[in-house]
């Protein structure tokens, strides 16, 4: 199981706790149980910014990777193209 993953699986399971923990608090309202629900947001918030950072890191690897062999394609298409060119002016 990788790190994206676990995080991702946390995240799930925190929010069934929260699910849990807010029905209660909805039922009867009291001071445990607000603490719980507002306990679990907590959670699932510093999981949420932990994996919104491994999407960006993830984002911009892939994009990093992309943009150089796309500009190397580019850069080949456009060698081919003025070359398919310049044998029609001829």
């Amino acid at each position: 199981m990788s790190d994206e993953d676990d995080i991702h699986d946390k995240l799930t399971k925190a929010y069934l706790e929260y699910f849990k923990a807010n029905a209660a608090f909805e039922q009867r309202p009291g001071e445990l149980k607000r603490r719980e629900a507002r306990r679990w947001l907590s959670v699932i918030s510093k999981l949420a910014k932990e994996r919104r950072n491994q999407i960006m890191e993830t984002h911009l690897k892939k994009f990093d990777d992309g943009r150089v062999n796309n500009w190397k394609y580019a850069l080949n298409a456009r060698q081919k193209k003025a070359e398919k060119k310049k044998a029609g002016d001829t």
